[in-house]
């Protein structure tokens, strides 16, 4: 573990105007294209690495790749155009929202620091949208005439 233990996670303190933040659709798209290139290359050698069963290939690949592909600078991009929607007028302790956020965050310092803390809950966020937009998961079934899938009406579920 880093030099700080384990994070605390404590309720995040924003300032009203950072309750909220806007984001250009094209901005966020490509942010997503970046982090769908890194997150499915490193699926994709997980599942490579479990069918060769070579760890020390494995280390050595994804460490080539993170360096060959440029993966911390494109993280920080990533990292700097989401702050970029955030009002940064600093409080009474000199700091704005994002730094006292992350003030705290756990971080490699050492080899041998393993950094288990998770702050994104998709189910919990995942069900936090379904209800602000009232979305309901459409469910199939395969038709045993048609041999098609087709949609379960909410009455039938």
């Amino acid at each position: 573990m880093g030099k700080r233990g384990h994070y605390k996670k404590e309720p995040i303190k924003l300032m009203e105007c950072n309750k909220t933040v806007t984001y250009d659709g094209e901005t966020m798209v490509r942010v997503l294209q970046e982090l769908e290139m890194i997150v499915t290359s490193f699926d994709r050698m997980g599942s490579w690495a479990g069918i060769s069963n070579n760890q020390r290939e494995y280390e050595k690949e994804s460490c080539r790749f993170m360096d060959e592909s440029w993966i911390a600078p494109r993280l920080s991009s990533i990292r700097s155009v989401l702050g970029l929607a955030f009002d940064s007028e600093l409080g009474d302790d000199d700091m704005d929202d994002l730094e006292r956020a992350v003030e705290n965050v756990p971080m490699w310092y050492k080899p041998g620091d393993i950094i288990r803390d998770r702050w994104l809950d998709w189910d919990e966020e995942y069900k936090k949208w379904k209800e602000k937009t009232g979305y309901r998961e459409k469910t199939y079934r395969l038709d045993p005439e048609t041999k098609e899938w087709v949609l379960v009406e909410e009455d039938e579920q």
